[in-house]
């Protein structure tokens, strides 16, 4: 049973922590250059992910988690705690990362599809050319986020876009009807069709 989503949790982070320039995806997106079994992890490594999300950061010393082109299909993420890692090109297919805090985390190229995501924390994250379609991001903090040539078909995108770079992404049937946005909200270039709702622009 899936559980409630989290409450959105409102921070207030300077900057986020160092990572790279976000590169752009490789020309084979990963959800097709990776296979993944299309199950729910292993009580081991469900148990292995818990642990490493509830460590004390503390003591990371600026270290990034690096979970790049790992296979979380159908994770239980609820809640958890991993800002600042390195999810380039992860496979998150159908996960739940419901009120999860990735602030400054690397998400460019990772596969979000299908993923819950109600009032996870986005804010300042990379996520260029990531694979979004589906997904439901109903009250989550995308407040500078980098979004530019995102898969957002079909994704509840009622969420916090302000300051969110959003040049070039596919919104195909996304519902946008509840979204914040403010004037430095950038969506030049996208993509929409007739099933696109709430657009401002």
């Amino acid at each position: 049973m899936t559980p409630p989503a989290a409450p959105h949790r409102a921070r207030d982070r300077a900057s986020a922590p160092p990572h790279p320039n976000p590169s752009p995806p490789p020309a084979d997106a990963p959800w097709t250059t990776i296979t993944c079994p299309n199950h729910a992890l292993t009580p081991d490594l469900q148990a292995a992910l818990t642990v490493l999300s509830r460590r004390d950061t503390t003591h990371d010393h600026n270290t990034r988690t690096d979970l790049r082109n790992t296979c979380l299909t159908k994770a239980n993420l609820y809640g958890v705690n991993i800002s600042g890692a390195d999810l380039r090109n992860a496979y998150l297919r159908d996960a739940n990362l419901s009120g999860a805090d990735l602030f400054g985390a690397e998400l460019s190229g990772a596969d979000l599809s299908n993923t819950e995501l109600r009032g996870a924390e986005f804010r300042n994250t990379p996520l260029f050319g990531a694979n979004l379609s589906g997904a439901d991001l109903l009250g989550a903090d995308l407040r500078g986020a980098n979004l530019r040539e995102a898969n957002l078909t079909g994704s509840n995108l009622n969420a916090d876009l302000r300051g969110a770079d959003l040049r070039r992404a596919d919104l195909s049937g996304a519902d946008l009807s509840g979204a914040d946005h403010d004037e430095n909200t950038i969506v030049s270039e996208v993509v929409t069709d007739e099933l696109t709702s709430g657009a401002w622009w």
